[in-house]
């Protein structure tokens, strides 16, 4: 009997967070026998560079406002090249293709990767994710009329190209700006989680990653198979925004995106950190070829009808 096949995965955290979303995900798929690895991008985590200002309380909001971001040089092509050396990594280690899990405003980079190795990918997940038509930048996208009722630009506290980053300030002492931080990125998320998170989010993503306009192809971006994740009540990027992105790419790339459904906010790997692993534990199964596949049923697979509808996850 050929044994199962148990593909990698590496994850993409999205804008303004860094790889420790993925605390609560990687265990449970490495529990299941998967190999798991994280990132922090360039200008992320461990390296982030504040504005003096940011660091300094309370803050002066002129200063704080006008400070030339130390994250400005930032480029998308060093984003993707920091995980196409990821993945040829585990490539060499597992000698298997990867599954490639991106967040948000990590949707950028994955396309990135995609349209670069795509040989290396089994598949690419969006977990809420900005997957734009080629031509297209991040800008563009949150200003499309899909995300009218996005939360996140109430919260940027700087003109952009005065300071070549979108600024927010996670360490705000302001009980409005926190409340519309939190409703944006994590509505249902616990107050423990939340106090102990959002004070580990960074305030500058580099313009630049929103104003480089996405170069994939049906050549090559398009031969990867693609998995689109909804969060249904995300507030930062509305379902209908979701859904424009994956009928705009599917348009452009020819092939359809498989869509599923999760009843949560913008941060499931912090509100259905279970939920989101089955979902890709099932994902990773059904991408693989009938034979190579494992007798292990996720209780995402089990579950039906009545039940299905208590867990609130949803398959389209």
């Amino acid at each position: 009997m050929v044994s199962a096949v148990k593909p990698p995965f590496v994850f993409v955290h999205g804008g303004w967070h860094n790889s420790g979303i993925w605390q609560f995900v990687v265990p449970a798929l490495e529990l299941q026998g998967h190999f798991a690895r994280t990132l922090d991008l360039p200008g992320a985590g461990k390296y982030v560079q504040p504005p003096q200002s940011y660091l300094r309380r309370p803050l002066q909001m002129e200063m704080f406002a006008r400070e030339y971001s130390l994250s400005a040089n930032i480029t998308q092509q060093q984003r993707t090249s920091a995980v196409v050396s990821l993945i040829e990594d585990v490539v060499e280690q597992t000698g298997q293709k990867v599954i490639l899990v991106a967040h948000a405003l990590g949707g950028l980079t994955a396309s990135a990767v995609a349209e670069s190795i795509p040989e290396h990918l089994l598949t690419v997940v969006y977990l809420t994710g900005f997957m734009l038509p080629p031509g297209m930048t991040a800008l563009e996208q949150i200003r499309h009329e899909t995300m009218a009722t996005a939360g996140v630009p109430s919260l940027f506290l700087a003109d952009p190209d005065a300071v070549h980053a979108v600024r927010i300030d996670p360490r705000s002492p302001d009980d409005t700006y926190q409340s519309k931080l939190r409703h944006a990125f994590f509505a249902d998320v616990s107050d423990e989680v939340c106090a102990r998170e959002i004070p580990r989010l960074h305030c500058d993503e580099p313009l630049g990653v929103f104003l480089t306009p996405t170069s994939t192809t049906p050549a090559r971006f398009g031969r990867v198979p693609r998995n689109y994740i909804r969060c249904l009540e995300d507030q930062a990027i509305p379902w209908t925004g979701q859904n424009f992105m994956i009928h705009a790419v599917d348009g452009a790339m020819g092939g359809a995106t498989r869509a599923h459904d999760l009843a949560s906010s913008h941060s499931p790997f912090y509100s259905r950190p279970n939920e989101l692993a089955e979902l890709l534990l099932w994902i990773a199964q059904s991408s693989l070829p009938i034979g190579e596949r494992s007798n292990y049923r996720t209780p995402y697979e089990a579950c039906s009808g009545p039940i299905e509808a208590q867990r609130r996850l949803i398959v389209r």
